[in-house]
């Protein structure tokens, strides 16, 4: 009887020293991946290569609600799913600092809440999207100077011009309030208008104020990527930038690799004649090549569409001189569009060997 009693005890030891054994094996395999995640999460953006974006906003008070109503988010949804887009850009606000989503901050900044809408445009698209397994990344202006198409009223109330810490904090607590009311919904930002020669690129506090506002981008999604746009450069602008912004008119800049100075190497240009246009100013070959000479180096591509119903021609530099033809389509995207960007599928290739390189993010 005391020979049968050691030998189950022996058998009850054994297995849970083996128990105990896969437990550390998986705890240290999870740290494992957890790590290597933090160092890559670019990932989704090098795997995904190709996005698609939209400037679609209202220019004063007046059209906001109407503009925020007119956005067909389920069929654009539909549309990015049918284009095979990995991720989809959305202009929270532009220029004219007119949100497209609630925001109790902003209306306690300003005193009033005539410059956000009711609809919460990110919050619906994002539910949308998520269904299609693409992503949102929401783009964010911040340019607030005296030249702006800026309201004076909120330059003021948020702090004034130029760049300074209070205007600074207030712009990090209304981004904040967004980016924790949306958490992971939002997987990456854009932000505009803090070129190399505005009054922030300019300011020795560069840094310093990017990475307060890039903190508060982050602080309902930690891994959301970040771009703070330098202009028409191709460069890793700021520490902050986990990815390059990569603002261009054109399809010239080609990456060497995957990463430029740590950050995934990414390019935003247009599809139609210029920003929110609709319409196809390439043909097929030439995109699609572009297209296959980028992915194969591990660089990633966002397409701007046109949902506001325009087509848009330009007959001077930086589009001072518009042909505007008119379009049915206000609300979702340009079918042509849709089409040229479902043809990319075929020049989208591996990265070759000697381009891949390591990110720091």
């Amino acid at each position: 009887m005391m020979n049968i009693l050691l030998k189950y005890l022996s058998l009850r030891s054994y297995a849970v020293l083996f128990s105990l054994s896969l437990l550390w094996c998986q705890a240290h395999a999870n740290v494992g991946l957890e790590e290597t995640y933090s160092q890559h999460k670019t990932d989704w953006m090098y795997t995904g290569k190709i996005g698609l974006s939209t400037h679609y906003f209202a220019h004063n008070p007046g059209e906001l609600e109407q503009k925020a109503a007119q956005l067909q988010i389920d069929e654009i949804a539909n549309q990015a799913a049918n284009a095979g887009a990995s991720w989809f850009l959305f202009t929270l606000y532009h220029r004219p600092w007119l949100m497209m989503a609630p925001n109790d901050t902003f209306d306690r900044i300003l005193g009033m809440n005539d410059f956000t809408s009711t609809r919460d445009i990110p919050l619906e698209l994002s539910n949308a999207l998520q269904k299609k397994n693409i992503r949102l990344m929401l783009y964010v202006n911040l340019r607030l100077d005296p030249k702006s198409a800026v309201s004076p009223k909120i330059r003021e109330a948020m702090g004034g011009w130029p760049p300074n810490d209070k205007l600074v904090q207030n712009i990090a607590a209304v981004l904040k309030e967004f980016s924790l009311r949306y958490g992971n919904r939002v997987s990456g930002w854009w932000v505009d208008e803090v070129q190399l020669q505005s009054g922030w690129g300019k300011s020795p506090q560069r840094e310093q104020w990017f990475k307060e506002i890039a903190d508060a981008l982050k602080a309902g999604n930690p891994n959301a990527l970040i771009a703070f746009n330098p202009g028409l450069e191709t460069i890793r602008y700021s520490l902050q930038n986990d990815y390059i912004a990569g603002e261009s008119e054109d399809l010239k800049p080609v990456p060497d690799g995957r990463c430029l100075d740590g950050a995934q190497w990414h390019l935003w240009t247009y599809l139609g004649g210029w920003w929110s246009s609709g319409g196809t100013r390439y043909s097929e070959e030439k995109l699609g090549n572009y297209v296959a000479l980028v992915t194969s180096r591990g660089g990633a591509l966002t397409f701007d569409v046109g949902t506001l119903g325009v087509d848009k021609e330009c007959l001077a530099i930086k589009c001072e001189k518009v042909k505007k033809i008119t379009t049915p389509y206000v609300g979702y995207i340009d079918p042509t569009q849709i089409a040229q960007i479902k043809a990319l599928k075929k020049y989208q290739l591996p990265v070759a060997s000697e381009f891949l390189s390591n990110c720091v993010n």
